[in-house]
């Protein structure tokens, strides 16, 4: 976008914007790694907090970045014919099916080769059952 006289930035911001983006990603990132060991309610408590944090770092990004821009009150934008958008929808929708069918299938992935590893996890235990007592298989 082009826009005259042009947009005036606050390096300070811009760069407070990048270090709030990247230290409170890394905070909800951490909290979430640290679910591991909780299960129920506690996993769950602590899967919102790190939801939130996360929805605070993408806010207190966006704002400071946007803080960080000054626009002149006579600005006039010169790309104005080039913003149309006429297939932006299309394109919208089928960049949203791709990633979107993109995700289903890793996750088919994943619930096949959890359900393989418990097969096999099973075929193992029973293997294992019947090496200790024979006199279980009678």
């Amino acid at each position: 976008m082009e826009l005259t006289p042009g947009i005036h930035w606050d390096w300070l911001l811009v760069a407070a914007s990048a270090a709030i983006a990247v230290l409170a990603s890394a905070v909800a990132l951490v909290i979430f790694f640290a679910l591991r060991g909780y299960r129920g309610v506690a996993a769950r408590h602590r899967q919102v907090l790190a939801a939130l944090v996360m929805g605070a770092a993408i806010c207190g990004m966006q704002y400071t970045g946007m803080a960080a821009a000054a626009f002149s009150a006579d600005s006039v934008c010169l790309s104005a014919g080039q913003l149309r958008g006429d297939s932006v929808g299309v394109v919208v929708t089928v960049a949203a099916t791709m990633l979107l069918s993109l995700a289903m299938f890793t996750s088919l992935l994943d619930a096949r080769h959890a359900g393989q590893d418990r097969a096999a996890g099973g075929v193992a235990q029973g293997s294992q059952n019947c090496r200790r007592s024979p006199s279980a298989m009678r």
